[in-house]
């Protein structure tokens, strides 16, 4: 160990570098950088004065202050050199111009005034007239330097460019003071780790030397106890030693035994094996003297075997002389057994049902005009049960047995005069005699011999000339069903008839005698190529009879899917009809309405979802097709559960009584966008004609369109178009999968869990009485929307109403005021009368002054506004404002024996003819309506 004494830990100061003297001072800078702020803000204000004289000169130019400030800042925007403050104090100017010369001066002042604080610091109007002396003697005008307030105050903006620039000055002298500051820091930190460096070192010194004189002492002291602790340590060594050795000698004695009893043991086991050796060999010479012996034995019996089959051979000549014989008999037992075979299949096959006959010319064939167009019926079409029956109606009608010739592709329009169904009847049922002489009737006359004819049958559904007239496809096509399953089983019936026949009546000896015959020809096989023949010919026969029984069976089993295909969609039909919903279109032919899209109708879709060439646009609307075929059915259930029962057109009020039912005005399908895709459908001029027309003329047209515009119609192919323009705009996924998902989300309506009076006034009798007055009705509802608008446009509270048509909606003050209006509702005065009369016997019963009162309005209203959730408290829609008659009108006459459709004429009736007399100096313009007497008539003949 080197001696701490000898190599001493001295060390010198490291040199002391002194930071360089402070800068100028801060305050000179300061006043410096405020003389540089003050001398560019003077600038800035000077070149605004100019700017100022310039625009000043040429206020006089203008006769319009908004036009000036108009140019003004227009031509600053654009103006190279022009600084953002300004443009800022240019803008100021204007506020003041407009402020004093403007319409709107009653706030503009009070803008500016609220404005000018913000802009300029520490603003004060009194300092104003103090600008500086230079500007004044610029300007020339009091008026310009107390309408520019730049002139005698700074403007917040250069205020914080001024503290931003003397920021930047103060952080970097801060950063040169920070620098001084460390290196004083550094060389006092020097000054401190030397001092500590060196008291360390010297209380290292003493402590070495107190420690070389404590071992010294100590080794003195340890020398005899050194030599004892060495002799102990030689001792326990050699006692190891020999444990060691003893221990060794043990483990080698112990290995040598175990060697020793290894050796004993493969050598016992070695002895073993050699007297197994010695019994093998042993038993081998044993078996060998056996084999010996058993061979002889088998030598002797193989020559005995010998002569066996010597004898054998000869026995077995006999044998197959006598078998050949035998064989022969047996073959012509078996060819005549054969035969029989034969004769009593033919039979058989014979008596089976032939159902070829009931399927030949229209399950398996089918004229080309019907091929061609069955694909446009979609990918289900043909395995549905009325492509069935209509292939065998045409089938019927062409075979020229019921004097009709005419082709049908649909039950409705094509069976509305009977021929077709008559000629259906004359062919099943030939047997009756009353309609061979009928061809030539009247419809009239042949309608009510078909029905007639229906009800003896009797059908399961006996049809009425009303079905007829209506064009109730489901109950044409379950009749047609019922007949064509009737056919099918006469055929099998006479069958089974033929096949007894055949096989129970007939004579036994009559088979049996041919049977004979042809047995003699069979025996008169007697060479092989005689058999070979005549098995040929029967080969031939029963391939030819296989080949019949298959093409029987393929033929009965197209019978029965086409069968179980019509009785099930009858069944369906029929069900749906039962629970109150009927589909009133079946057929694809009359669905074609709904699918017939036009591509040059839909090129607003076609913009919308990018451009594409005619060509692929086309092949979009094909796929389009086929997607609205898969929901055709829930399409024209929607249409014709709203449109009424053989409707060719759903009105601009069913429409939207639809919208509101199924819920769809949810964002981004507002009831404005629903509206406007409505007009663009249903009225493209108009939407044309407001493209073409400016902006500001576009609300005024369209207003004055919707108040002049008369009850629109919609098509079923524009239903349709509507439909998909809804999904458009709901889904923003592709226009197929839009489509798609928004076709999949309707449901066929339900009046379920309504009032019967709901009930009763959507029935066809009601809805014809709505219908012929809801021109009169949609007069009245816009006009109390209308006043109810200018009421909240007047007094400015609430929410505007949504305009537009049918949009629109009432509140119930303005309900109330067309019943108080009518006359329906007591008055104030009134009201005061029957309350005093009250008052002095507060137990006796009040009578209601009027048919009805607030009350039960009120409870009408709510309980109508529940119906559409998404409608605003206290408000109601078009279709339930319909509705809402209904259940008036019950109140109005609450005799049970009148009839609801004449309780609801006679009441809007009688609503219609007050309003009329009541505003007959006003806009609302109603026609003069022949009151209907409730005693007797029928609501349906209400003029």
């Amino acid at each position: 160990m080197v001696s701490r004494a000898k190599h001493p830990c001295s060390s010198s100061l490291p040199p002391i570098v002194f930071p360089s003297g402070p800068s100028a001072t801060y305050a000179a800078f300061s006043q410096k950088e405020d003389a540089a702020l003050d001398a560019r803000n003077k600038i800035e204000r000077h070149r605004y004065a100019k700017l100022l004289l310039e625009y000043a000169e040429r206020y006089r130019e203008f006769s319009s202050v908004s036009f000036f400030v108009e140019t003004m800042l227009r031509e600053l925007a654009g103006r190279e050199g022009v600084t953002n403050q300004s443009r800022a104090m240019a803008a100021v100017w204007s506020m003041k111009l407009l402020s004093c010369h403007s319409p709107f001066k009653q706030f503009m002042v009070h803008i500016t005034e609220a404005l000018l604080p913000a802009i300029f610091c520490n603003y004060d109007a009194k300092r104003l007239d103090y600008a500086p002396a230079a500007i004044q003697a610029l300007l020339c005008d009091r008026a310009l330097h107390r309408d520019n307030p730049f002139f005698s105050h700074s403007t917040y903006m250069h205020e914080y460019d001024a503290s931003l620039l003397k920021l930047k000055n103060i952080s970097g002298e801060l950063k040169r003071v920070s620098f001084t500051g460390s290196e004083w820091k550094r060389i006092a930190h020097m000054l401190v780790v030397y001092v500590q460096s060196e008291r360390k070192r010297r209380a290292f010194i003493a402590w070495r030397d107190n420690v070389k004189k404590e071992r010294v002492v100590n080794k003195l002291r340890r020398n005899v106890v050194s030599r004892h602790g060495a002799d102990s340590r030689f001792l326990c060594v050699a006692l190891g030693f020999l444990r060691w050795k003893s221990a060794t000698a043990m483990s080698r004695v112990q290995f040598l035994t175990e060697r020793l009893h290894d050796a004993a043991f493969q050598l016992e086991s070695a002895k073993n094996q050699f007297h197994m050796e010695c019994f093998r060999a042993d038993k081998l010479q044993l078996s060998n003297e056996e084999k010996d012996s058993e061979l002889k034995a088998v030598m002797c019996e193989r020559d005995e075997l010998q002569l066996e089959v010597e004898r054998l051979k000869e026995q077995l000549k006999i044998q197959e002389r006598n078998h050949e014989a035998n064989l022969r008999a047996r073959l012509l037992e078996i060819l005549t057994l054969a035969q029989h075979q034969n004769i009593l299949l033919k039979k058989i096959v014979g008596t089976q049902f032939d159902a070829k006959e009931v399927v030949a010319g229209w399950l398996h064939k089918e004229d080309g005009d019907y091929q061609e167009r069955e694909p446009e019926h979609g990918e289900n079409e043909a395995l549905q049960g009325h492509s069935f029956l209509l292939r065998w109606c045409n089938h019927i009608l062409r075979s020229g047995e019921v004097g009709v010739l005419r082709r049908v592709r649909n039950f409705a329009d094509d069976f509305a005069d009977g021929e077709v169904f008559h000629g259906i009847i004359r062919y099943v049922f030939p047997e009756k005699k009353e309609f061979a002489t009928s061809v030539d009737s009247s419809v009239a006359d042949r309608l009510r011999l078909v029905c007639d004819f229906t009800t003896n049958i009797p059908l399961a559904v006996s049809l009425t000339v009303e079905d007829f007239n209506m064009k109730r496809e489901d109950r044409i096509i379950v009749a047609v069903a019922e007949i064509f399953a009737y056919y099918v089983e006469k055929k099998r019936a006479d069958a089974v008839s033929e096949s007894f026949r055949l096989v129970v009546e007939q004579d036994p000896l009559q088979v049996d005698s041919s049977i004979a015959t042809d047995s003699e020809d069979v025996s008169l096989l007697t060479t092989e190529e005689d058999v070979k023949k005549q098995l040929s010919i029967w080969n031939k026969e029963l391939s030819k009879q296989v080949e019949n029984f298959r093409l029987g069976v393929w033929c009965e089993m197209d019978l029965q899917k086409s069968g179980m295909c019509i009785s099930r969609e009858a069944a369906r039909l029929t069900w749906e009809r039962g629970r109150g919903h009927p589909r009133y279109v079946v057929t694809a032919d009359a669905s074609r309405h709904f699918v017939s899209l036009n591509a040059r109708k839909m090129n607003d879709l076609r913009e919308k979802f990018g451009s594409c060439t005619p060509q692929v646009w086309r092949s979009v609307v094909q796929s389009l097709k086929r997607v609205l075929w898969k929901h055709v059915n829930t399409i024209t259930s929607i249409f014709y559960h709203y449109a009424g029962e053989n409707a060719h057109e759903m009105d601009e009020v069913q429409f939207w009584r639809f919208v509101e039912d199924s819920r769809l005005m949810v964002e981004p399908l507002s009831r404005q966008t629903i509206a406007r895709i409505f007009d663009t459908v249903i009225s493209p001029k108009l939407m044309a004609m407001l493209q073409a027309k400016s902006v500001e003329k576009q609300a005024a047209l369209l207003e004055a369109a919707e108040e002049e515009m008369n009850i629109r119609r919609v098509k079923p192919a524009q239903f349709t178009e509507i439909l998909l323009h809804m999904g458009a705009v709901r889904f923003r996924d592709s226009l197929l999968d839009a489509a798609g998902r928004f076709l999949t989300g309707l449901s066929v309506p339900t009046l379920c869990g309504v009032t019967p009076t709901t009930v009763d006034f959507y029935r066809p009798e009601s809805q014809r009485v709505i219908r012929h007055l809801q021109e009169d009705l949609a007069r009245v509802f816009f006009f109390y929307v209308k006043q109810q608008s200018e009421n909240q446009r007047k007094s400015s509270k609430g929410l505007k109403q949504p305009s537009g048509r049918f949009v629109g909606r009432i509140s119930f003050d303005a309900y109330l005021r067309m019943f108080s209006d009518c006359g329906f509702v007591a008055d104030n005065k009134e009201k005061e009368n029957n309350s005093r009369r009250g008052s002095t016997e507060p137990h006796r019963y009040c009578r209601k002054v009027k048919f009805t009162d607030v009350e039960e309005i009120t409870e009408t209203f709510n309980a109508l506004h529940e119906r559409v959730l998404l409608l605003p408290e206290g408000e109601l829609c078009f279709s339930l404002f319909l509705e809402s008659f209904g259940i008036a009108c019950q109140y109005w006459c609450p005799d049970p024996k009148v009839s609801f459709p004449r309780k609801l004429a006679c009441f809007l009736t009688d609503m219609i003819e007050r309003l009329r007399t009541l505003h007959s100096r006003s806009a609302l313009i109603l026609r003069e309506l022949p009151p209907p007497t409730v005693e007797k008539g029928d609501a349906g003949c209400v003029p």
